[in-house]
């Protein structure tokens, strides 16, 4: 019995003994890793880097898009705004509506609203008939409109047709064509309403002066241009009167100093002022913005008539002491050596 217990046990012990090693079938002669686990190469990372650069770029300019789109229709409603504004002004000029045209001006600069008040009471405010030009019914049309970066300023161009008064043609010419000015018109949102504004310094720039042979202009920066000719041009003009008018002697230099005024009330008729200072041998006239730009050299050559017509009347009184009603009736009899009124 013991015998046979011995032999079950030394079996047992042999059994316990015997090793096993469990292979998985495909890895049989694939070698165990060992050590640290390796990290991924840098360079495979840039598909996701550029991956969400490409998507915060997207997103950018959806943004930019929406902000634009936004601004953009922003701007649109201001114009409209502003066009209805003064679309309202003219009709109310037009139709001398003296209760709608003051609501159009700023309860600001107190002075020009003032004038501009008195102006549209004596139909002034446009009117170039002293310097022959005969306001058409067209109306003025808009040609462009210009919005600051906040949209609480404008700038309205505007164009106006005249016909030529026909004692400035010559005799005997066909009837001239009407011309066009350009006009500038500065609006500013004051209390959720557009208002018309008065041209600051900013907007004329700083005074400048010119001497020709026989003129001293002083001028606006702004229409420094456009003087750089018409000095030239009226200069010229002054130079055939003092040549055609055997009655007077011009003096050597300078015979008239030419204020370019950028305040309206120079278009006020008699009495309340006058273009002319004869007792400081000043001639006062509207600068060339003030006045309507011309557009093309029909509106150039009408301009600077006006201009000569009244340079004509001034020299003349400053000379002799005679004075002229009408200078554009002077203007054209001078330009025939005759001292007519």
């Amino acid at each position: 019995m013991r015998q046979l217990e011995t032999r079950k046990q030394s079996s047992y012990d042999e059994n316990m003994d015997v090793e096993y090693n469990w292979e998985i079938e495909g890895y049989l002669d694939r070698p165990v890793a060992s050590g640290p686990v390796p990290e991924q190469p840098a360079g495979r990372r840039w598909p996701y880097v550029l991956a969400l650069l490409g998507v915060l770029i997207v997103a950018a300019m959806l943004t930019w898009y929406q902000v634009n789109a936004l601004r953009i229709e922003a701007e649109v409603v201001a114009i409209r705004e502003v066009e209805r504004n003064f679309d309202l002004a003219f009709t109310a000029i037009t139709e001398d509506d003296e209760e709608v045209f003051p609501l159009v001006l700023p309860g600001s600069e107190l002075n020009w609203t003032t004038v501009q008040r008195r102006l549209f009471r004596d139909s002034a405010l446009f009117a170039r008939a002293p310097f022959g030009l005969l306001q058409t019914s067209a109306g003025q049309e808009i040609v462009n409109t210009e919005l600051s970066p906040d949209l609480a300023q404008a700038v309205v161009l505007s164009t106006q047709t005249y016909e030529i008064v026909p004692p400035m043609e010559p005799a005997g010419a066909q009837p001239a064509k009407p011309v066009t000015l350009q006009f500038t018109t500065l609006l500013e949102k004051e209390g959720g309403q557009w208002s018309w504004q008065a041209p600051n310094d900013s907007f004329w720039g700083a005074r400048q002066t010119i001497e020709t042979g026989r003129l001293i202009i002083d001028y606006p920066q702004r229409d420094a241009e456009l003087i750089q000719r018409l000095a030239a041009d009226l200069d010229a003009e002054v130079d055939h009167i003092c040549a055609q008018l055997a009655m007077i002697t011009c003096p050597e230099g300078p015979v008239l100093t030419l204020q370019m005024s950028v305040d309206p009330a120079v278009f006020m008729p008699p009495p309340e002022t006058s273009f002319m200072r004869g007792e400081q041998e000043e001639l006062i006239v509207p600068a060339p913005t003030l006045m309507g730009l011309s557009v093309d050299e029909a509106g150039y050559q009408a301009v600077r008539r006006g201009y000569a017509a009244h340079v004509a009347a001034a020299m003349v009184k400053n000379i002799i002491g005679w004075e002229c009603s009408n200078p554009i009736t002077l203007y054209l009899a001078a330009q025939e050596g005759r001292l007519v009124c």
